[in-house]
């Protein structure tokens, strides 16, 4: 199983190789999507941080301390290790990327915080309860909708829809 970090830095790498970066809030939202796809996907995490239901959505605490203070679009790492994911890790990330590369990070805010996982746990923290999202809300939300992220091992047909990511009252 991967650490957070890992996940996070190979986003940061593939936006610099599409000559962007990633703010914290999309870097953030594209490990919640990782995380719940991977755990409906595999039935198992992908990392072994935990999400958290947080006011601008889902928040992976230790990647946050890390990117805490970074105001603006965050640098890829130089010492990144490309083989620390495997050749399956990399296609699944790939495919993520490519079904959510195109919204902002208050795009996928949005989404989220309209998606029962964190509506969930979000919900449980108004009342004294933890933040903590659970893997089977992640899994139970996200097991529906594999079909349309298109995770066999062609990758996604160019011409699908994008994953039906806003509730449907949006």
């Amino acid at each position: 199983m991967l650490a957070v970090l890992q996940v996070a830095d190979y986003f940061l790498v593939q936006a610099e190789e599409r000559g962007q970066r990633l703010g914290h809030l999309k870097l953030q939202k594209l490990c919640y999507y990782a995380q719940g796809f991977y755990l409906a996907f595999r039935r198992e995490p992908l990392f072994r941080e935990r999400l958290r239901a947080w006011a601008y959505g889902p928040v992976v605490r230790e990647l946050w301390d890390v990117h805490r203070y970074a105001r603006g679009p965050i640098a890829a790492p130089e010492d990144y290790d490309a083989e620390a994911l495997s050749p399956g890790e990399r296609r699944f990330l790939d495919i993520v990327l490519e079904r959510f590369w195109q919204y902002s990070g208050t795009d996928l805010s949005r989404f989220a915080q309209g998606e029962p996982p964190w509506r969930d746990a979000y919900e449980r923290l108004r009342h004294g309860g933890g933040d903590v999202i659970a893997h089977g809300s992640l899994t139970e939300w996200f097991g529906p909708l594999l079909a349309e992220l298109g995770t066999d091992e062609a990758g996604p047909p160019p011409d699908r829809n994008p994953v039906r990511l806003a509730p449907a009252n949006a």
